[in-house]
């Protein structure tokens, strides 16, 4: 599954309750940070797609879902775990820290998505050489 671009609520809500783990990052069309983040999240759909939903939320088309979270930036990556938001970060980071950060949300409730994730990690870190983009 790629990366999935939702722009209303009830889009948001049918795809964190129909999955165990999700990753939203709440954007802006306005955002040039959220503009350079978009490759990482694609790169991570790809890798990760059937293990959970990537999910672009844009903001600007219906602000309620980063309202009730108290969101005042872009972009904002939170994870879902059962339908509930548990951690997240502002800014954009490179694959390799996005995945060590997800694998470290995993560890907590499935130790098996954990160790997948931190594969990974080690296995896109030399791509990146310590570069962001």
């Amino acid at each position: 599954m790629g990366l999935l671009r939702l722009t209303s609520k009830s889009e948001l809500d049918r795809v964190i309750r129909g999955s165990r783990f999700a990753l939203v990052v709440f954007t802006g069309l306005a955002c040039p940070a959220c503009e350079m983040y978009k490759p990482v999240l694609e790169k991570l759909a790809e890798l990760v797609g059937k293990d959970m939903p990537v999910v672009e939320y844009v903001v600007d088309y219906d602000p309620e879902p980063a309202l009730e979270l108290g969101i005042m930036g872009t972009p904002t990556t939170v994870v879902y775990v059962d339908g509930k938001p548990v951690e997240g970060f502002v800014g954009a980071v490179d694959l390799p820290d996005l995945l060590e950060f997800l694998a470290k949300v995993a560890s907590k409730s499935d130790k098996q998505l954990a160790e997948k994730l931190e594969k990974l990690a080690e296995k896109v870190k030399p791509l990146y050489g310590g570069l962001y983009w």
